[in-house]
């Protein structure tokens, strides 16, 4: 059965996590709450002291998600985004511990 993005929208927002195509694999995606994050490492049996990788709609969004972003990873993804390049920057405030495994580091595509 096929959604629509309306709906797909919809049920993200309700908490629930999906299986979906990204840029380069089939993954899990979800909003990043901490009930989510949790739902998502169980199903993956995957540790919580590994983080999470945050994929961003655009390169625009980086700047909610983190500091100190040096010119030549703006450089990079210029040239290789989108795509299967993922960049570490230091983590916003905004970006919780639960996503990034409590390290002040954050993965970003």
């Amino acid at each position: 059965m096929f959604l629509t993005v309306k709906k797909v929208i919809e049920k993200l927002e309700s908490g629930q996590v999906g299986v979906m195509p990204f840029d380069t694999v089939w993954g899990l995606g979800g909003l990043m709450t901490e009930e989510v994050v949790k739902r998502m490492a169980a199903l993956k049996h995957r540790s919580a002291q590994k983080p999470f990788l945050m994929l961003i709609p655009n390169k625009g969004y980086l700047h909610k998600v983190a500091v100190e972003i040096p010119e030549y990873a703006i450089k990079l993804m210029n040239k290789y985004w989108p795509g299967p390049m993922t960049l570490i920057f230091k983590k916003s405030p905004q970006i919780p511990d639960y996503v990034t495994a409590s390290k002040d580091t954050v993965a970003v595509r």
